[in-house]
Order: C-alpha cells, then sequence, then structure tokens
C-alpha cells in the first residue's frame, strides 16, 4: 500500500479513523499481510495502477486490473506475469510488516484512535 494513500484523508476525519481501525485489524489475520511504501522512496511501478493477484490450489493465477470505468479480471499468462514483476519492483521498497503496522497505529492515532 501506498503511504499517500493513509495520509490523504478522504471522507473525514470518522471515516478515516474507521478505514484505519479496519486495516489494523485485518493485519490481525494470519493470511493478511500489509506493507506500507514509503512517500519518500518517490515513484513506483504502483503508481500506473492498482491490482491484485489471486493464487489458488490448482487453478491459474488471476490478476484483478483496477481502471476507473471498470475492472478486469484476467489468467492470461502475459498479464499475470507482467503483474507479477510490476508487484516484485513494488515489493522491495515497502517497509517490513511490523513498520508498516506501526505506521498505520500513528496515522490512525492522527484521526483520534
Amino acid at each position: 500500500m501506498d503511504e499517500c494513500a493513509l495520509l490523504r484523508p478522504v471522507g473525514g476525519k470518522d471515516v478515516m479513523r474507521e478505514q484505519l481501525q479496519h486495516l489494523l485489524s485485518m493485519t490481525q489475520r494470519l493470511n493478511i499481510s500489509l506493507q506500507v511504501v514509503p512517500l519518500d522512496v518517490g515513484a513506483t511501478a504502483g503508481v500506473a495502477g492498482g491490482f491484485s493477484i489471486a493464487q489458488g490450489d490448482g487453478i491459474p493465477d488471476h490478476v484483478s486490473i483496477n481502471a476507473a470505468a471498470q475492472d478486469v479480471v484476467s489468467a492470461r499468462e502475459d498479464i499475470v506475469r507482467l503483474l507479477k514483476v510490476r508487484y516484485d519492483a513494488i515489493h522491495k521498497w515497502a517497509q517490513p510488516v511490523h513498520i508498516s503496522q506501526c505506521l498505520l497505529h500513528e496515522v490512525a492515532a492522527r484521526y483520534g484512535d
């Protein structure tokens, strides 16, 4: 997650507090890890747009590409491979999980957590 998504107040103080609390609660799940890419690293491959990668046993990997007009889901190997490379490039700049959780707590506190 880009740090700017944590810092840009969208929907007001209450909405931000609830969103940050939700993220913090999700980080307690064993199958979820959240890592923040700090603003000071500058532009990364993540500024090209949001996406998700879904992997499962016995099925091909799928990607969901977030677009303004319509999200696209694909299992095409070339698209999946491209987004895995983009993910790896973004992940290299991300803070470790425990540092990211501390940042989430700090930002939530600004909204009255």
